[in-house]
C-alpha cells in the first residue's frame, strides 16, 4: 500500500503541497475514511480530483458533497503510469491519459454544478438565493420537488431554528 518507493513523498514539506492534482488509485479507495476529514485533506494538499477503480461509499460521497470530483474508470487506472498526463471531463465523461481517450458514465448535471460551485453547501445556498418563491426571505424548505419553498412556523408563531423533516425536504437556515 502506498506510493511505489521511486515516488516523491505525497506531500511536499516545504510548500504543503501535493505535486500530484490527480490521483489514480486502485479499488475501494477512500476505504475506512468516513469523515470528511480525508477529502479535505486531499484538497487542501492541492489535489484535484480522483479517479480510481472504485470507491468506499461515504467517502465517495462526501468528496462530492465537498466539491472534489471523483471519477470512476478502470480503463483509464490500468493506463495511467506515474508521470501520465490526465484530463479528465466529469460532464461527458470522458478521462484521457496519455493521450488515450476512455469513456465513463458522466455524472448528472446537478453533481457537476455542485462541483464546480465547491460543494453541497455552497450549490444549496446558490439554489435557495436564486429562488425567487414568495416567503423565502427568511427560513426556507428545500422540497423535494425542487421547486417549493416555504417558510416554517412552529406552534405560537415562532420560526425554528433547524428542522428535518423527511417527509417535506431538509429545512435550511441562512
Amino acid at each position: 500500500a502506498g506510493l511505489p518507493d521511486e515516488m516523491p513523498a505525497f506531500v511536499d514539506a516545504a510548500t504543503g503541497k501535493a505535486p500530484f492534482p490527480i490521483i489514480v488509485a486502485g479499488r475501494n479507495f477512500g476505504c475506512g475514511s468516513s469523515r470528511e476529514h480525508a477529502p479535505i485533506a486531499l484538497g487542501a494538499a492541492g489535489v484535484r480530483a480522483v479517479v480510481a477503480e472504485s470507491y468506499a461509499r461515504i467517502f465517495f460521497r462526501n468528496c462530492i458533497n465537498l466539491g472534489l470530483p471523483v471519477i470512476t474508470c478502470v480503463p483509464a487506472v490500468d493506463a495511467a503510469r506515474p508521470g501520465s498526463q490526465i484530463r479528465i471531463e466529469p460532464d461527458d465523461g470522458r478521462v484521457e491519459v496519455d493521450g488515450q481517450v476512455f469513456t465513463t458514465a458522466a455524472m448528472p448535471p446537478f453533481i457537476i454544478d455542485m462541483m464546480r460551485l465547491g460543494g453541497l453547501v455552497p450549490y444549496v445556498r446558490t439554489r435557495l438565493a436564486a429562488s425567487d418563491e414568495p416567503g423565502c426571505a427568511g427560513h426556507r424548505v428545500v422540497h423535494r420537488d425542487h421547486g417549493r419553498c416555504a417558510d416554517l412556523e412552529e406552534p405560537g408563531g415562532a420560526k425554528p431554528g433547524v428542522v428535518e423533516d423527511p417527509a417535506e425536504g431538509v429545512m435550511v437556515t441562512r
